[in-house]
């Protein structure tokens, strides 16, 4: 056997030393590549989110949000008033009497039947109705407002009942 000298002796420990490092590097570049495919998959998800809420924020920009009350106005005149709380227009307003026994009265007043189905009410703006009450009238009655939105959906109001 031959003698091992000493430069061999130190070209063994500086290659053992090279090949730990190289392995320690190894596995950090690959924590680094799996933390770094993590945030790719996370910023995709994120992406797909905004444009996800992009496309709603689209959608919600184009309907109309409408809603009706009944007032008491003056001289104890009533209406019932169409309020646009959505940022578009909403066309093709109609009222139609769903049921109660004082419906086709309270929608029936002859200006309201004239003016409706109403072309078109912007955002923001409201419409007055009269609106027959009478004595015995008791709130029982349930009308369902529908209207079409800028976007062409047909769209309705819950049954509101007085």
């Amino acid at each position: 056997m031959s003698q091992v000298t000493l430069f061999e002796i130190v070209s063994v420990c500086v290659a053992l030393l090279a090949l730990i490092i190289s392995l320690l590097t190894l596995s950090e570049h690959r924590k680094l590549q799996k933390q770094s495919i993590e945030l790719q998959k996370k910023t995709a998800e994120l992406s797909d989110m905004q444009i996800e809420m992009f496309k709603k924020d689209a959608f919600a920009q184009k309907r109309a949000e409408l809603r009706l009350v009944l007032e008491r106005g003056s001289q104890g005149n009533h209406f019932l008033r169409i309020t646009n709380h959505g940022p578009a227009h909403a066309t093709n307003i109609n009222l139609t009497a769903v049921s109660g026994q004082f419906t086709e009265k309270l929608i029936g007043h002859s200006d309201t039947r004239a003016r409706l189905p109403l072309t078109r009410i912007r955002p923001g703006e409201t419409v007055s109705l009269h609106a027959n009450v009478f004595m015995e009238f008791k709130g029982d009655a349930c009308v369902r407002l529908t209207w079409q939105d800028e976007i062409g959906e047909q769209s309705e109001d819950q049954q509101l009942r007085f």
